[in-house]
């Protein structure tokens, strides 16, 4: 494995402009899994790995109780969020996706936010972020901006994620329930006796 200088910024602000100096050989770390597996294999090689772990904006794991909006931190890892008992009573969706995620050791150390940007067809993170409508929040060298989670991935392996910019968060807003569909007695019939060639299937 190639040596490289660790570097420890205390502020998204301070990690951007870190990135920025040293853009060219320079690579963001959150939780480290995936990292350090390709650091290993000699897929990557940075002169410089920027940690996200001491910033604690990143970290933030809270519920806003006026809107109901739950806000999750890029670095807060799987384990952090099953272990959560509002994760587990008010976002179900949520706790089962990440308790499923690898081992306890990879759970332990593995993020939400790298789960996100590694963006592997299976990452389990994604799923419950895009059912609750979650929204990430980016920061890099030109400022902040916002897409829906939906909306992140372009293919395999790649996101719209600018060089130097930092998923920073990933907030969700509350699921409104369905209206209730009224069953009507026509004479029609229950939708069971519907000929299914109408649709298609069988």
């Amino acid at each position: 494995m190639k040596e490289f200088t660790y570097l420890t910024p205390a502020t998204v602000d301070e990690a951007v402009s870190l990135y920025g100096r040293h853009s060219e050989t320079a690579k963001y770390m959150a939780g480290g899994t995936d990292v350090i597996v390709k650091l290993k294999d000699g897929w990557m090689e940075p002169d410089y790995l920027i940690s996200l772990k001491k910033i604690p904006e990143l970290s933030d794991l809270h519920k806003n109780e006026a809107t109901g909006d739950l806000t999750i931190g890029a670095t807060v890892t799987h384990a952090v969020l099953e272990k959560s008992i509002m994760i587990q009573k008010e976002y179900p969706i949520i706790y089962d996706a990440v308790s499923n995620i690898g081992s306890l050791q990879v759970r332990n150390v593995g993020t939400i936010g790298g789960n996100l940007i590694n963006a592997v067809p299976s990452a389990d993170g994604a799923i419950p972020m895009i059912a609750l409508d979650g929204i990430a929040l980016i920061q890099g060298p030109a400022g902040e901006r916002s897409v829906a989670v939906k909306d992140l991935f372009i293919e395999p392996y790649k996101t719209v994620l600018k060089p130097g910019e930092i998923l920073k968060k990933s907030p969700s807003r509350p699921r409104r329930p369905a209206p209730a569909v009224p069953i009507s007695n026509s004479a029609a019939g229950p939708p069971w006796n519907c000929p299914s060639s109408a649709s298609g299937y069988s």
